[in-house]
């Protein structure tokens, strides 16, 4: 956005920056999950220098395919346990396309549902 706002006034050209809605909003809204209470943004690019709070939500973004998703399940394994819930969101805020799924994270990459008893 800075960089924008430098090219603009550099060629004398107008810009105006709205709000938009992002998947975040969505995400938490759909999940009725309040951010006040936590919420720590991790990205999966970056996973392994990255450490989870286990005491408020954690969402992982860029999660985008399975090699991806099988290094963020390597990287997070440290701190979850196997039957840890995880909630897996795709298309969020999209209609027609938002996916919500309850796993367990031992089974995530995998699609596979808790066992419960």
């Amino acid at each position: 956005m800075e960089h924008l706002q430098t090219l603009a006034l550099e060629t004398g050209i107008d810009i105006e920056f709205v709000h938009g809605a992002s998947f975040i909003d969505a995400i938490v809204t759909r999940l009725k999950r309040d951010p006040v209470h936590g919420l720590k943004i991790m990205d999966a690019m970056q996973i392994e220098a990255q450490i989870p709070d286990v005491t408020m939500d954690n969402l992982i973004i860029q999660v985008y395919d399975r090699m991806i998703a099988s290094r963020v399940k390597l990287a997070l394994g440290k701190y979850y346990e196997d039957d840890q819930e995880v909630i897996v969101v795709r298309g969020a805020g999209i209609p027609g396309e938002e996916r919500i799924e309850n796993l367990c994270f031992t089974n995530w990459t995998r699609r596979k549902t808790c066992m419960t008893t």
